[in-house]
């Protein structure tokens, strides 16, 4: 067995409490790490759902727009003209939400699309156009809810 004399003594703390030192700065840097990367994670988070919420906001005012220009229709080329602009609103969700754009947003346009053709035809009290005005509705509905519940999901 060896003797611990007074040098070794020194030696050994001198060795354990370097070990320690450095074990406590890869701890420390570890952390600091795994902290960063949660900060990076949280903001792009939150500016996914600030985008998805401007998406969703803008495409619900063309959705009320085009509701606006359907009851006050004075003729086809403004009906058109709001219906460009919400399909323009329309093509940034696909990239957002394939889920939404493939089921509640397709749904949506086709039936501004069959409304748009209708509306400028057929008269307001025609029951070919309040089947479609109905529709419309379920389907800004549908919508809706869906946007929604996505936005939900982000959070």
């Amino acid at each position: 067995m060896i003797a611990m004399n007074s040098t070794w003594l020194p030696f050994a703390v001198a060795l354990l409490s370097g070990f320690f030192a450095l074990a406590g700065h890869w701890l420390s840097g570890a952390q600091t790490r795994q902290r960063a990367a949660q900060d990076r994670d949280a903001r792009r988070a939150e500016r996914r759902f600030d985008l998805r919420n401007e998406l969703y906001s803008n495409l619900a005012l063309q959705v009320d727009a085009f509701t606006n220009a359907v009851k006050r229709v004075t003729g086809p080329e403004q009906l058109l003209a709001t219906l460009a602009d919400l399909r323009r609103a329309a093509a940034p969700i696909v990239y957002q939400s394939r889920q939404i754009a493939d089921g509640p947003l397709r749904n949506l346009l086709v039936a501004a699309e069959t409304l748009a053709g209708q509306a400028g035809r057929l008269a307001a009290s025609s029951p070919v156009r309040i089947e479609a005005v109905t529709a419309f509705q379920a389907a800004r509905e549908a919508l809706i809810d869906s946007l929604a519940a996505d936005l939900d999901r982000c959070l």
